[in-house]
């Protein structure tokens, strides 16, 4: 079974995204922040990564600029997650290194899709 961890400090978020991936048979673990998020890669297995942008402490693009500069979390998929009019952001989290982004709300079958897709990619490149 793969884990996903879901980094975003809105409890809303990370109850709904939590749904979604569990009716889809994942495992999913919550970080309220990216330095959570770091915490919680230096301790489990994850496979894929939902991050918001927007956070307290750090947020999505600076865990995003740690664990691509980290050898041992860099092939990990990262899917950032963006506000509905946070124009950039998209294109930021590319350039940083992002696998892909989802805007905000999301409907669950395009984010089930996204991470079908980004698992089957992470297992094309074991």
């Amino acid at each position: 079974m793969q884990t996903i961890l879901i980094i975003d400090d809105s409890r809303v978020n990370q109850h709904m995204l939590r749904l979604v991936l569990r009716r889809n048979g994942y495992q999913t673990l919550i970080a309220n922040n990216g330095q959570e998020g770091l915490d919680v890669l230096a301790e489990a297995n994850v496979h894929i990564v939902i991050c918001d942008i927007n956070m307290p402490v750090m947020d999505g693009f600076e865990f995003l600029k740690t664990i691509r500069a980290n050898e041992a979390h860099a092939h990990i998929p990262v899917l950032m997650l963006t506000a509905l009019g946070e124009d950039g952001t998209s294109e930021k989290s590319i350039e940083l290194g992002a696998n892909g982004c989802i805007t905000q709300p999301f409907e669950s079958h395009v984010l089930s899709n996204t991470v079908r897709a980004l698992i089957l990619m992470d297992e094309e490149t074991e």
